[in-house]
């Protein structure tokens, strides 16, 4: 009499490999979403810095945590399961 853990590991694994092209799309999304954390956490003003980058454009006072914002990013798109509409 097997036990549920002896059945799973009997299954023959399948690998879910992704292709270039959305391991790109991922990677794209990701970079995205961390520059608009960044423009967030620090910035007033000017987050496509199309002006010099001053310093009436910093905030004094950060208000979030940039540590935790890029698994965060990534962790979003993996529960999302796919590109996000209007990404490629």
């Amino acid at each position: 009499m097997g036990s549920k853990h002896d059945e799973r590991s009997t299954l023959k694994a399948t690998p879910n490999v992704l292709s270039k092209q959305e391991l790109e799309a991922i990677d794209a999304y990701w970079r995205a979403a961390n520059y608009l954390s960044v423009g967030q956490i620090y910035l007033y003003d000017n987050p496509l810095l199309k002006k010099r980058l001053g310093k009436e454009h910093i905030k004094p006072r950060l208000l979030g945590h940039w540590g935790t914002t890029p698994g965060l990013n990534l962790t979003s798109f993996g529960v999302l399961g796919k590109e996000p509409a209007g990404s490629t």
